[in-house]
């Protein structure tokens, strides 16, 4: 047996229902709040925002308090080691992005042999499968039997950023702040996705390293970033040491928390379309006309 069809909604509820509209346009027409889970000064602020865009604070998912933990090997006899040569460390990583092996260890042999520094790197991140070139393997094979080099699938980044002196990562923006937060320069490279340019972009404004580059373009950059982001007296090392991204221990969800809290307890207009009346637009693309919704009284 077919169920009757729903009737349809009353009157007053269908003059009320929201209207197609470009939502970014909507946001500055009417001045609707807009949440940015981002520090204030991380980026520089458009001029055209309005007062209701307001920046909050990064959120992170965490397990456990930063930091907890020890490392465990090789990573930890790999990082004691290079302390006892007197060497600095880099570590390198993509997270989940599909970047070449054979770009990222190219690039990892450029720094390790032209660079003035003597220092290790630390590569984590999946191996790809691509094939390597038979000159970049064994140099990268050479540089791991001499302990300047170490390729690991994983690590707890909380405890191995705070040993690192430089970051090259891919612009994910949980690395990238995790990477700004412990003042050492930053450098962004991989595949360059979405919001992975901009927090190049970033890194590049503050100062605490090069503009973006895609992974196969990093290697004519490697050697001077390593040169540059290993001397402490350089410009990145300088322009790092003075940021501010916020508190490693802070996860950030008190902030935004009382953000949501303050704009439920403020006197909020409904939605709008940013289109004004008898020009929104229907399902079928028809212009008609149609009334602003009306404040909806609040039931007791």
């Amino acid at each position: 047996m077919l169920a009757p069809p729903a009737p349809d909604p009353p009157p007053d509820l269908a003059s009320r229902r929201l209207k197609e509209s470009t939502t970014w346009k909507a946001a500055f027409k009417w001045n609707l709040p807009i949440v940015i889970p981002m520090l204030p000064g991380s980026f520089a602020r458009p001029s055209d925002w309005p007062p209701a865009f307001r920046c909050t604070d990064f959120i992170f998912l965490r397990s456990s308090a930063p930091g907890g933990g020890t490392l465990a090997p090789p990573v930890s006899t790999f990082i004691s080691a290079a302390r006892a040569a007197n060497r600095k460390l880099m570590v390198m990583t993509f997270s989940s992005m599909p970047v070449p092996r054979a770009a990222a260890l190219g690039s990892c042999v450029e720094m390790l042999t032209k660079s003035k520094h003597d220092f290790a790197l630390l590569y984590v991140g999946k191996k790809q499968s691509d094939t390597v070139p038979s000159e970049v393997a064994a140099a990268a094979e050479k540089l791991a039997a001499d302990g300047k080099l170490l390729e690991v699938g994983g690590a707890d980044f909380g405890l191995l950023f705070k040993e690192m002196d430089a970051f090259v990562v891919h612009g994910g923006l949980g690395t990238t702040v995790e990477a700004l937060r412990m003042k050492r320069p930053v450098a962004v490279t991989g595949i360059l996705l979405m919001d992975q340019r901009f927090w190049g972009g970033v890194c590049f404004d503050k100062g605490v390293g090069p503009e973006p580059r895609h992974v196969e373009a990093f290697k004519d950059i490697a050697a001077d970033w390593a040169d540059r982001a290993l001397d402490p007296a350089s410009d990145y090392a300088t322009a790092a040491a003075a940021l501010s991204f916020g508190d490693e221990a802070e996860d950030g969800i008190s902030a935004n928390v009382a953000e949501f809290a303050r704009l439920v307890g403020s006197s909020l207009a409904p939605p709008k379309s940013h289109l004004a009346p008898r020009e929104a637009p229907g399902v079928d693309g028809s212009i008609s006309s149609f009334t602003e919704p009306q404040q909806i009284p609040k039931t007791a």
